[in-house]
Parts: structure tokens; sequence; C-alpha cells
């Protein structure tokens, strides 16, 4: 088997933003008092994330190499 890193995961895909919405539906589930609702996260494009650190446009994980 090469070496390398390898992703392991079901089909489809999630954005950072459909990531941070299930935290949030889940916390609510569970009764975590909130200080921002989920209706107050927003996605936004990689380009308009302010950060010093340059950032790849796409970081979805790849089932390619299974």
């Amino acid at each position: 088997m090469p070496l390398g890193i390898y992703q392991l995961a079901p089909t489809g895909e999630a954005s950072w933003h459909g990531i941070a919405c299930e935290i949030f539906r889940q916390a609510t589930a569970l009764g975590v008092d909130l200080a921002i609702a989920l209706d107050n996260v927003a996605a936004i494009p990689t380009a308009d994330y302010l950060a010093p650190a340059q950032r790849i446009l796409n970081s979805r994980l790849t089932l390619g190499k299974l």
C-alpha cells in the first residue's frame, strides 16, 4: 500500500459553513445557550475571509486515493 494521507468518509461534502451550522443545531438541541443564533451564521467566500495566511479556495477532502 502506498504511503500517504488517506481520507475515509461517506460520499458527499460539507463546507465550513455547513459544519458550523450543524454544530449550532446540535448545541441548540442540547439546550446550550448560544450568544449567536443559527440564523446569523452566514457563509462567506474564502476571498472575503481576511487572514494573514493565504487560504486555498477549495479545502474539501478527496477520496481519490481509495
